[in-house]
């Protein structure tokens, strides 16, 4: 079945470096901005409810990213105060092991 597979594409291994190396990394704003900084899509502008703004497909583009990477087990995230804190993201054992390996899709 299509997206069963065990091990995650070769294109997380970026994404998790993103998450090891930025303990500070808080929304998937900002994760965006980490992993596609040169992407024209910061420019795109789409109309989300309160008028055009530009950019704005991209949080939600890192955020997909997250809750896959989630949902594969690689990283996992909390609330440090209460569900209205930002998030902590942080790596799994399996993501860890996955870099260690970088063995991503072979």
């Amino acid at each position: 079945m299509k997206g069963d597979s065990i091990l995650p594409p070769k294109g997380y291994v970026r994404a998790l470096e993103i998450v090891r190396d930025n303990p500070d990394l808080r929304t998937p704003g900002q994760f965006a901005e980490m992993m596609w900084p040169d992407s024209p899509c910061w420019n795109h502008s789409i109309n989300v409810g309160y008028g055009a703004s530009p950019g704005a497909g991209m949080p939600r583009a890192g955020g997909h990213l997250l809750g896959r990477m989630r949902k594969a087990g690689l990283i996992d995230w909390y609330y440090p105060d209460s569900r209205f804190s930002p998030r902590v993201f942080f790596l799994t054992m399996a993501g860890q092991q996955f870099l260690t390996n970088k063995s991503g899709g072979q």
